[in-house]
């Protein structure tokens, strides 16, 4: 398959990608909370299915007023696959502390009564030597992953806030979405830096907030929450995969083999930003052209 035929046929995962992250913000920080409709400024109270709770109804704190611990992400979590059968939530390994580490499947009831034949089909569409099933009636696979680093907090609460639109959400988007692709969550990549943020800036944390930069709450003790238990930057091991946490979630990615993945990051106020397509001038010769290319498609 050529790159622009490839390209072609990758272009309606990458949108429908696009506008399944893009239907929250990302979580506030803690300094600033916020009602569960503040999120959502375009999507009217009677489109969420009332039997879904929220997030804050179930944790029972505004998104945005403290830090979610891993377990109570969890807690959440399963609550939804138990009242809703648009959502699976499986048990994929565990940290070396011992957090579970979740697979989130969500999309319509129909395509849940029939993961493993919707999971095959895809599988065969990346295998010349396989029969082609008709991608037109094969969902596109988008695999959202949040929180690689533990101490970039505010993706683990986007996350909660991403299933609860998809899961909750009755509107006609969101039933064409679910309708048409097969979406994947890790929540929290980094359970063990997660916790360890999380416990920390919950303990130092004033009220009211205080926003000063060199105030305690902001300026973890070492060895601070970006990495693993074992001090491993988790986003340094997508090839070395030395660790439990990315061996687990490879399991998933070489399974589903999304045709869209987005990982979610946070960047502080002070930083620079990424973005893509970059200028030509920045184009690395190193790199294929084609890499390039496919960027003007997906960003």
């Amino acid at each position: 398959m050529s790159i622009k035929s490839w390209i072609r046929s990758a272009a309606p995962a990458a949108l429908l990608a696009a506008a399944v992250s893009g239907a929250t913000l990302v979580a506030a920080p803690a300094a600033f909370a916020a009602p569960i409709g503040y999120y959502f400024p375009q999507v009217a109270s009677a489109d969420f299915d009332p039997a879904i709770p929220t997030p804050e109804a179930f944790l029972g704190y505004s998104i945005g007023s403290q830090y979610t611990r891993h377990d109570q992400v969890v807690a959440y979590l399963k609550e939804l696959d138990r009242l809703s059968d648009r959502i699976t939530v499986e048990e994929i390994g565990r940290t070396y502390e011992g957090r579970p580490l979740l697979a989130v499947i969500v999309t319509s009831p129909a395509n849940q009564g029939r993961l493993e034949e919707l999971r095959t089909a895809h599988a065969a569409l990346a295998d010349p030597s396989a029969p082609q099933p008709d991608a037109s009636k094969t969902p596109v696979v988008v695999g959202l992953y949040y929180g690689v680093h533990g101490n970039e907090t505010s993706s683990g609460e986007a996350a909660l806030l991403t299933t609860y639109y998809l899961v909750a959400g009755r509107s006609a988007e969101v039933t064409d979405w679910l309708g048409k692709a097969v979406i994947l969550i890790d929540p929290v990549q980094n359970p063990d830096g997660r916790d360890r943020a999380a416990n920390w800036h919950n303990a130092w944390k004033s009220n009211p907030p205080v926003s000063d930069p060199l105030d305690k709450e902001h300026v973890e003790a070492f060895p601070m929450g970006r990495t693993n238990h074992y001090f491993t930057d988790l986003n340094r091991d997508w090839l070395a995969i030395t660790q439990a946490e990315t061996r687990a979630k490879l399991k998933v990615f070489h399974r589903w083999l999304p045709n869209v993945q987005i990982d979610f990051h946070e960047m502080g106020t002070g930083s620079t930003y990424y973005f893509e397509p970059s200028p030509a001038s920045m184009e690395s010769p190193l790199l294929p052209k084609a890499s390039y290319e496919f960027n003007k498609v997906l960003a």
